[in-house]
């Protein structure tokens, strides 16, 4: 009997330990399920947070690429107007560059552009004539390229720096202009070929560097300085309206090659330095307004149909014209290739350069 009550306590003291160690790890368990659906809760906010980042990430991504997109060797900045406000170079592996809308370079910020680069750019009116622009391109104004920081195009004397019209059959004013704003500074456009647009480089109270490059087919100015003070050597400027544009403006024009252009060099209100030019070919050489006082030395000046100097409305005031080269020594047929007052002698006896 006294086993029996043993065996019988036992049993009891093992079903109170199973019946314990049941609603123990039941209670774990319980617990443990909670803990789960709490961090399935917070993985789910998580994955909520980077669908949203995703989302926002993906919308800025998408505008970006509608103002800059790369397509194999084809750069394009396109769908209205483009600001740079970081430090910038263009590529020439990246080249051409295709603009659809005016690029605005702010204050303060550098867009550097490596030798051999082509930049295309569009006009007011596209049509079948142009390379065709992207799926969703519907309006597009004339583009231009304003610098309000600094923009340097240094190419080289065999990879120069080409803007250009995006037309397969370029006509000027199928753009618009590179225009330099009075916040401008430290600007240099050396070694590129400007082409086909409406101005080629305005200097709007900016006067940037301007050496040795070609600049041509422009519906109006090759170069217009206004209220600048801009370096200009070594150009060849052809067959524009005027070759170089100078309203309030005393420019340094020096060793350029100013030919076949409606006029060689226009200057109102302004007293620009014209020195050792080749101004030929045009219909005026030179078109002087305005109370003008520029001075024109050691220049070839000859074959202009107009006149190789002309001065009109200016006050009075006698521009210096001396020793230039007119091609002959003849007092009068120097005379007759001179409109209003201008000081012409002595002249030079022979081609200065």
């Amino acid at each position: 009997m006294k086993k029996e009550i043993i065996a019988i306590g036992a049993c009891v003291i093992l079903l109170i330990t199973v019946v314990g160690y049941w609603y123990v790890d039941s209670a774990k368990k319980s617990q443990t399920i909670s803990e789960l659906k709490d961090k399935i809760s917070e993985l789910e906010n998580q994955v909520g947070l980077i669908q949203n980042n995703y989302t926002s990430l993906k919308s800025q991504y998408d505008s970006l690429k509608n103002n800059y997109t790369i397509l194999g060797n084809l750069s394009i900045v396109n769908l209205g107007e483009v600001t740079i406000t970081n430090d910038a170079t263009w590529y020439l592996e990246n080249s051409p560059y295709l603009l659809y809308s005016t690029l605005v370079i702010e204050e303060n910020v550098t867009l550097t552009i490596e030798p051999g680069v082509t930049i295309k750019l569009y006009g007011p009116n596209y049509s079948a004539i142009y390379t065709p622009p992207p799926t969703g391109v519907t309006n597009i104004n004339g583009t231009s390229i304003i610098v309000k920081g600094t923009l340097v195009a240094n190419g080289t004397e065999n990879k120069k720096i080409t803007f250009t019209s995006a037309s397969t059959s370029p006509e000027p004013f199928d753009w618009d202009a590179i225009e330099f704003k009075e916040t401008s500074v430290n600007s240099i456009i050396n070694y590129c070929i400007f082409e086909y647009g409406f101005r080629g480089i305005c200097c709007w109270g900016s006067s940037p560097t301007i050496s040795n490059n070609t600049i041509r087919n422009f519906e109006d100015n090759g170069i217009m300085c206004v209220d600048s003070n801009a370096t200009i050597i070594n150009n060849t400027i052809v067959n524009n309206c005027d070759g170089i544009q100078c309203t309030r403006a005393n420019p340094f024009i020096f060793n350029n090659t100013i030919l076949y252009n409606r006029r060689g060099v226009w200057c109102e209100y302004s007293s620009p330095s014209i020195l050792r030019n080749n101004i030929s070919h045009n219909d005026q050489g030179i078109h002087i307004v305005s109370s003008s006082t520029p001075v024109i030395n050691n220049n070839i000046i000859l074959n202009n149909t107009e006149c190789g100097i002309g001065v009109w409305y200016n006050n009075g005031l006698i521009v210096n014209a001396e020793y230039n080269w007119w091609g002959t020594t003849n007092d009068t047929e120097i005379g007759e290739m001179i409109i209003g007052d201008v000081d012409y002698n002595p002249w030079l006896n022979s081609m200065p350069f």
